[in-house]
């Protein structure tokens, strides 16, 4: 479990800092995970980088379980609404793009 963690949070520092070198990238993610969980008050000042991926890798992982349990008892239902959900899910997260991007768009002319 310590590797996976040290590889999640690698890969997290490269995403949320695209134009920090690797180094400074690794450096300064711990605290960015803390500190993005203590302002939306999902964790307490306790709770570490390390504990906070941990946490989220489990309810991924049980997530997940739960979503394939359909295909190993071979129930076709189970699996029309995984995918719909899955689907769905898609959808909604390109809709919200989409409606940043009018925002960009209309932010401008309101302004003036």
């Amino acid at each position: 479990m310590p590797a996976q963690i040290g590889r999640i949070q690698g890969r997290l520092a490269f995403q949320l800092n695209p134009t920090l070198p690797g180094v400074a990238a690794a450096a300064v993610i711990a605290g960015q995970i803390q500190q993005a969980y203590l302002k939306n008050s999902i964790a307490t000042a306790a709770a570490t980088a390390a504990d906070l991926i941990r946490q989220n890798a489990m309810l991924n992982a049980i997530e997940d379980t739960s979503k394939i349990v359909g295909q190993k008892v071979n129930d076709p239902a189970a699996m029309v609404l995984a995918v719909g959900r899955a689907q769905a899910v898609a959808q909604q997260n390109a809709s919200w793009l989409n409606y940043g991007k009018v925002a960009e768009q209309a932010l401008p002319v309101l302004e003036t």
